[in-house]
């Protein structure tokens, strides 16, 4: 058990008077003090307003605290302090152990009393609906109870004013501006001077939020600078790529929030590709614009090794503006790029070998094969960055130069046909995928193909991303030629080896038809066929069903999607007339 306490004291603007409005608890209405009505608070304002500034209080310093000011629809102008401190008595400044705290009133709502001054504070578990709002937490302390909301002024409820009509003594308790007799049913509007001493002016006060964050490292950042990459892991945990304040991370996530372990600072570009190897749960970091290679433990985070070429060795990985890279289930990482020296040097000839039978490779073919330059080729590379064969039981010299066309796949390719997707399968396939998802080669370790699939892909306009699962299938995120609206709303899709294709989830879906974002740009499946999606940022983070129900989405999502409903429900009237 890993504590947290977190500080919060807000406020925003009464809905009926615009009269400042303390936050001093958790709820999804908050009765106003000045007016008497009651302020609407409900669920997605907190996520908006306050998800966000909580989560990066996780990560401050202890006892710091920041502020934020601002204007929101829905509230009006708001003023907020948080951060991350302790819980204390607001009256001698004691502080508590949250571990405590928990004892007291980690079961049943309850008081604690400060031993140094006497005073009391209340303690309750969070409503259900506030694990929304910040994943993990278990324990408020400090809101305003109810009896400090009825009795605000000592000696208030000694008032008695009486009824213009009869005479008879009305009944008082601040609860509402208009009371009515009970005697002759006479309404009566309560006076401002004894509504104000009923219904002191209430101040914002801070109030704490303990999260448990178990043994993991943190929260999910909800706003970060850009998403890079994903890869499902199993269990339904995600691994992410992703630049927060200026550099670039490395984490493994739940379905809950909770970050198990987080690597920050890593050299990468916003346009590196994250793989994982499930038999030796190892991560792979390929970058585009960078000349660098890293190797994580997926289970643990530790860095294995990073790889950077910056010399061109020829006997080594190289990524840097590669056209395409999978990482296959033996570890073995196959890059396609145009091959040059040391100072980008591509003109030289490339040098080209033709044995008709079985050849062991002599050591100068070896070394005139790792200096060719200015070709277009797929090269593999083992777990340590080390060149090896590309096809197993042949060598490099014995490739198909021929850029392949879809109609005649040969055996041994050295590159894929033009555009091509390139994806691992398992037991170390290669998969050729075609960017529309009409035609799919797979590729046995050896280099043979064992065919071309050919999905009737009409419904296909544009393949953003694909992935492969344990039983060969491939999962397409894509653009669906009948557009709804002006939006680009992402469907997924399952081809099977028998080449058909299912839409399982989007818009265009026959069952999971609910929207799944805009624009998603990556996918990654588990062996069994779990789907992971992201899109440009964590408020499109989501995990599906092989099936394309939902597993869990992040709490961002949860938000996003709920605004994403509406405009697809409104495209969806347009494009049928106004028919639901």
């Amino acid at each position: 058990m890993t504590l947290k306490s977190l500080v919060l004291e807000f406020s925003i603007e009464c809905g009926n008077c615009a009269q400042p409005l303390p936050v001093n608890k958790a709820a999804e209405c908050i009765r106003c003090a000045q007016c008497g009505v009651e302020t609407e608070t409900p669920q997605p304002l907190w996520q908006a307003l306050v998800t966000e500034q909580l989560i990066e209080a996780t990560k401050m310093e202890p006892e710091t605290d920041t502020w934020a000011n601002g204007m929101m629809a829905g509230v009006g102008s708001y003023r907020m302090t948080y951060g991350n401190k302790s819980p204390r008595c607001r009256k001698c400044g004691a502080l508590w152990d949250p571990k405590d705290l928990l004892k007291i009133g980690g079961k049943d709502p309850g008081l604690h009393t400060c031993k140094k001054c006497g005073s009391e504070v209340s303690l309750r578990r969070p409503p259900e609906w506030f694990d929304t709002v910040v994943p993990h937490a278990c324990l408020l302390v400090g809101e305003t109870t109810p009896d400090e909301e009825r009795h605000g002024l000592e000696g208030a409820t000694s008032i008695s004013i009486f009824c213009y009509h009869c005479g008879s003594a009305l009944p008082l308790d601040g609860s509402s501006r208009t009371v009515r007799c009970q005697y002759c049913n006479g309404d009566f509007l309560v006076p401002d001077d004894i509504w104000a001493r009923l219904n002191p002016v209430a101040t914002p006060r801070p109030w704490y939020v303990i999260i448990d964050l178990g043994d993991a490292a943190g929260l999910l950042a909800k706003d970060i600078d850009d998403f890079v990459d994903l890869a499902a892991l199993p269990g339904n945990d995600i691994a992410l790529l992703w630049e927060e304040e200026g550099e670039y991370c490395i984490g493994r996530a739940d379905g809950t929030g909770l970050l198990r372990w987080v690597v920050r600072g890593i050299r990468c570009s916003d346009y590196a590709r994250l793989c994982h190897v499930p038999a030796s749960k190892t991560l792979w970091v390929l970058d585009h614009d960078e000349e660098v290679v890293h190797l994580f433990d997926a289970e643990k985070g530790k860095r294995i090794r990073s790889i950077e070429n910056e010399d061109y060795d020829p006997d080594l990985i190289a990524v840097i503006d590669h056209r395409n890279v999978a990482v296959c289930s033996d570890d073995t990482a196959v890059v396609y790029r145009r091959w040059g020296n040391a100072d980008g040097d591509s003109g030289a000839a490339p040098v080209v070998f033709h044995f008709k039978e079985p050849h062991v490779i002599t050591p100068e073919e070896l070394a005139a094969l790792k200096t060719r330059t200015g070709l277009w080729e797929m090269r593999r590379f083992d777990r340590k960055g080390k060149r090896i064969p590309l096809w197993e039981g042949s060598v490099d010299g014995d490739l198909h130069l021929d850029v392949p066309s879809w109609k005649s796949m040969p055996d041994r390719p050295a590159e894929p046909p033009e555009d091509a997707f390139l994806e691992a399968g398992p037991d170390g396939t290669l998969y050729m995928v075609d960017p529309g998802a009409s035609a799919i080669a797979r590729y046995d370790r050896a280099g043979k193909c064992l065919g071309v699939i050919r999905p009737d892909a009409k419904v296909v306009r544009e393949v953003e991303d694909l992935a492969v699962a344990g039983d060969g299938s491939v999962y397409i995120v894509f653009n669906h030629r009948k557009k709804i609206g002006s939006e680009e709303w992402s469907d997924v899709g399952r081809i099977g080896l028998d080449g058909a294709l299912e839409v399982i989830a989007g818009p265009h879906a026959p069952v999971h038809d609910h929207s799944i974002g805009t624009w998603v740009r990556r996918i990654s499946v588990t062996p069994e066929g779990a789907i992971h999606l992201c899109g440009g940022d964590f408020n499109n983070l989501r995990a599906l069903n092989p099936d394309g129900s939902t597993i869990w989405r992040s709490p961002g999502t949860i938000v996003d999607d709920e605004d994403l409903a509406e405009e697809l429900a409104e495209a969806r009237k347009k494009r049928t007339g106004g028919r639901e």
